[in-house]
């Protein structure tokens, strides 16, 4: 009986990992213009944006709002 309760919490662990495995690989950055990526720029520092990224920013972020 005891065997069989270790197998089954050892399958039980197993699944839990792979789950979070699966959630962390899947995670997509959001939209590209969305509000979302635009909180997620905000947060980055200046110093790691692209060139490509400020261009985005201005047009999506700063021009959606003025």
């Amino acid at each position: 009986m005891d065997d069989s309760r270790k197998k089954i919490g050892l399958v039980l662990i197993l699944l839990l990992l792979l789950l979070l495995a699966i959630g962390l690989f899947t995670r997509q950055n959001p939209e590209l213009g969305s509000d979302a990526w635009c909180r997620m720029l905000e947060n980055t520092p200046k110093g790691e944006w692209t060139a490509e990224d400020v261009k985005t920013f201005t047009y999506y972020c700063i021009g959606r709002s003025m």
